[in-house]
Parts: C-alpha cells; sequence; structure tokens
C-alpha cells in the first residue's frame, strides 16, 4: 500500500525535483568534446625542449593547459616550435600553433626549483622530461610540494633514486606516473594478446634484441677532446673522424667530437644542465641536446634506454617477477 503523503513533503519534494532537473552534466551543455573546468589540469613542464614537447602536445590536444615552463635552454625549445610552425603537415602545424600559444603565455622559470618555490600555486602537476640524471632531484621537490607528477622513463638513474620516490609518493599520497611509450604502445599490447592467446604454445625463453644503440643512440663512446679553440692545433683540428658509431649517430658524434671545448651558446645553462648528480665536465656541444645518453654521467644506457620497452613486452606478456640472477658481459 502506498504511503500517505503530506502536503509539506510533496512541496519539498517537487522542489528538489525541479532542482535536481536544473543540474545538467556540463559536458552535455558544452558539447562532444567539452571538458569541464574541473577535469582541466594545470601542468607545469621541467624539460620542455625534445621529449617533454612531445608531452605538451599531449596535454594541450587533452585539453589540459600547460602554464609553466623550466628549462635550461629556452632558445633549443623556441627553435623547436618554430621547427613545428613550419611543418609541411597541417596537423602538425596547427598543433604546433597550439604549442607557440601556449609557450606565449606560460610562465618560464630558468631553474625548476624557482619554478616549484616560486610558482606552486599556478599548476596541479608537473610532467618531468629531463635527462636520466635529473628525474629523481625534479620528482622529489614537486611530490613534497604537493604535486602529481609523470616522470618519462627510465624513472631515475639509480635503484635508490626509485626507492627514494616510491616512500616519497606514499608519503604524499600524490598521483604518479612514469612515461613509457613502448608500454603504451599497440605494438606491446598486442604482443601481450598472441601470448596469453597461447598460439605459440608453451614458452620457455626469450631473446630480446636492439641495434638502436649503435645506429641511433650513440652508447660507449669516449670523452670529447678537452682545449680551447685558441690553441687547437691543425692536427687535432683536422683529425678524421673515429668509429665510435654508425650511420647518422657516427657522422654526427664524430663531427662534434672534433670540436674542442668551447662555451655554452647564449641562452644555455650548463651548470643547472650538468645538475648535482654528474661530475663537473666542461661543455662540449656533443652532449647537448641529442647524444647526452650515450655517457653514463647523464644517461643509464641501453638497457635504461630500450630495456625499458623491450624487457617489459617479455616480462608483462609472460608474467615474470624479478629475476634470480643476472650475467652480464661487456667488450670494448
Amino acid at each position: 500500500m502506498s504511503k500517505p503523503i503530506s502536503r509539506r513533503e510533496f512541496v519539498g519534494d517537487a522542489t528538489a525535483l525541479a532542482a535536481g532537473a536544473m543540474i545538467v552534466p556540463r559536458h552535455v551543455l558544452g558539447g562532444p568534446g567539452f571538458r569541464p573546468p574541473s577535469a582541466t589540469l594545470n601542468v607545469a613542464i621541467v624539460g620542455a625542449g625534445g621529449q617533454g614537447m612531445s608531452q605538451w602536445r599531449a596535454l594541450l590536444n587533452g585539453g589540459m593547459n600547460v602554464v609553466a615552463i623550466a628549462d635550461v635552454d629556452f632558445p633549443y625549445v623556441e627553435r623547436n616550435i618554430t621547427g613545428q610552425l613550419n611543418s609541411n603537415n597541417a596537423q602538425g602545424k596547427a598543433t604546433g600553433e597550439k604549442v607557440k600559444d601556449s609557450y606565449d603565455k606560460a610562465k618560464k622559470y630558468g631553474d625548476f626549483r624557482e619554478m616549484i618555490d616560486k610558482g606552486a600555486r599556478d599548476f596541479d602537476a608537473v610532467v618531468v622530461a629531463t635527462p636520466d640524471h635529473t628525474h629523481a632531484q625534479v620528482a622529489v621537490r614537486a611530490m613534497k610540494a604537493g604535486k602529481h607528477v609523470y616522470v618519462q622513463k627510465p624513472l631515475t638513474y639509480s635503484v635508490y633514486e626509485s626507492r627514494l620516490l616510491a616512500k616519497i609518493a606514499a608519503e604524499t599520497k600524490v598521483v604518479t606516473q612514469m612515461g613509457n611509450q613502448g608500454h603504451s604502445g599497440d605494438g606491446t599490447r598486442r604482443i601481450v594478446e598472441i601470448v596469453a592467446s597461447g598460439v605459440l604454445g608453451t614458452i620457455t625463453e626469450a631473446h630480446i634484441w636492439t641495434d638502436r644503440p649503435v645506429n641511433y643512440w650513440a652508447q660507449g663512446i669516449p670523452r670529447p677532446p678537452i682545449g680551447s679553440p685558441q690553441v687547437a692545433t691543425p692536427a687535432a683540428a683536422n683529425a678524421p673522424p673515429e668509429q665510435w658509431a654508425m650511420r647518422t649517430v657516427n657522422r654526427a658524434v664524430s663531427n662534434e667530437m672534433l670540436k674542442l671545448a668551447q662555451s655554452p651558446p647564449p641562452g644555455f645553462n650548463w651548470e643547472l644542465f650538468l645538475g648535482c648528480c654528474a661530475h663537473q665536465i666542461p661543455y662540449h656541444p656533443v652532449y647537448h641536446p641529442f647524444s647526452w645518453r650515450g655517457w653514463v654521467d647523464f644517461g643509464v644506457g641501453a638497457l635504461g634506454d630500450m630495456g625499458a620497452h623491450l624487457i617489459d613486452q617479455a616480462y608483462w606478456s609472460l608474467g615474470l617477477t624479478y629475476p634470480t640472477s643476472i650475467v652480464a658481459s661487456g667488450s670494448l
């Protein structure tokens, strides 16, 4: 049997119903693709010229705001933006225009510490896309400031730093993620699907191989010469390039090796590039912006570069856990 309803209850319920009908989700009012302000993050990027610019484009295409940028070489950032604006691809050029507009509006800092300490009220999260050796420095400071962090792979330069980041993330309760394009890509997911289907039968052994350290990232190469262009001898200046690597990297690195140490270009802060973890290495154009990963002062080598992608595929698809033993060998 229905329960009798008083006039007071009826009026109250009707008023609540009318008020509820007036509350329409913002995405309905805004139409397809509309993102309400409550779902939009204000993001800061540390290291925006290389991989950070890829994240920058993705953030803007996802409806987020890039409101602050910290970088040690803004001329390099600006050259890359100009390159996008000059793209022959219409979509790439349109994205470049969005990046340029975002860049013009964003606050710019030459030191990430100043950005986090003084500009923390401006942003909710930080993207860390610096060379490997400074990932932990930036991420720790950002998390302690209460900021969510997205850190490019490899997560850190050392096992200690990884454990430290996990500890601080748990203490601060911020949202964290390591960026790994290989893990997120369709190719890796397809490998997992194929293995899970059983079509390959019982898998007892996996071999992982890449030529990237030779053909793309130069690895294990010696230090460039140290000296002053004013005192360079003709023999040193005209020495034939040694075969450190192959193809494009071989030519680029070898040509840079012929240049003796010099002053950093205008707008590039070499001391901040070194950070607190690298040795006091004299500036040389071979290190920045491309080939820094070839030296363990800045990068973690081929294993941290490509292993983060390729070993992950076997690890994920086969449901592996931590190794029980590791044997390493190398050659000079």
